[in-house]
């Protein structure tokens, strides 16, 4: 396995006091595959991709990348957020680039500018090279992020909902590209999202996580083979996979409101739950990551 957790937990020290968010949580994640989490709002879901990130470390429980304990954030894994993470100041081509200015990653300079082309061309981006983040649309400066992370070559790629601010069609069209580079690059993906279809289309496993504390309630194997195309959206057995995700999500979502959370908390803290700040490694920019 690329990726395993054993009986991750987590917990945040409140003003009201201690705050659980992940219970025991135990998920592989197979070398080459895109895994999808999903789950009711504020499970945990950034929590967990945080910690496989090694920006926040679990409380118990142990993640093992390549069978080695994670203790801390690496070059192995590169980090998309849902925010555009792209460098107002910095051309394009001078985003993608910028992680291989970086120790961990430093390519000479002919070696970076071939890096560069390359994923130019593979996202789309030709003419746009010298164009500043203000001059790109939303799904423009997705490209760039996207075609940042996969510059560095990480083994591991963890993204958070990385679509999400994107209007419908931008969105699926960025789907789109995303499954056309998985194909191509061999990348192992841990794709956070609460699409129930979009992880659906993209993923070949969905993790469903538990409300909080989470747990995994179930592993769904996506039966659907690749590559894939956007009329898959429309067929039977996808519209049936779907509703069943999507029932077991509005189950943990019922038993939320008949008892808060499974701590026996109430759920209108989830928003604010073991809020940090953290850096995106090797790229530079900042987010926050809350329970997800």
């Amino acid at each position: 396995m690329k990726i395993r957790l054993e009986g991750v937990s987590k917990r945040y020290a409140t003003g009201t006091g201690e705050v659980n968010v992940l219970d025991q949580v135990t998920l592989n994640v197979r070398e080459g595959e895109c895994l999808g989490l999903v789950g009711p709002s504020g499970c945990g879901k950034t929590t967990l991709l945080n910690i496989i990130a090694g920006f926040t470390l679990p409380s118990s429980g142990v993640v093992y990348v390549d069978g080695k304990a994670v203790r801390g954030p690496g070059a192995d894994r590169g980090v998309i957020f849902q925010q555009y993470a792209v460098f107002p100041w910095l051309t394009v081509k001078e985003n993608i680039g910028f992680g291989l200015t970086l120790r961990a990653n430093f390519r000479p300079r002919w070696e970076r500018e071939e890096i560069v082309r390359r994923y130019i061309d593979l996202m789309g981006l030709r003419g746009f090279e010298e164009a500043y983040p203000k001059e790109l649309s939303g799904g423009m400066k997705q490209r760039v992020a996207l075609a940042r992370a996969y510059a560095v070559n990480p083994a591991i790629l963890l993204m958070d909902e990385p679509f999400a601010a994107l209007d419908a069609q931008t969105r699926e069209v960025m789907q789109e590209l995303l499954l056309k580079i998985f194909m191509q690059e061999s990348k192992t993906i841990v794709f956070v999202t609460h699409s129930v279809e979009e992880a659906i289309f993209l993923c070949g496993r969905i993790g469903v996580l538990t409300r909080r504390p989470a747990r995994v309630a179930r592993v769904i194997e996506v039966p659907f083979e690749y590559p894939r195309s956007r009329r898959l959206r429309t067929t039977l057995e996808f519209v049936r996979l779907r509703e069943e995700v999507e029932d077991l999500i509005r189950g943990e979502h019922s038993e939320t409101e008949k008892g808060g959370t499974r701590d026996g908390t109430a759920s209108d803290d989830l928003h604010d739950v073991g809020s940090v700040y953290v850096g995106d490694v090797g790229m530079g920019s900042e987010r926050s990551a809350g329970a997800g």
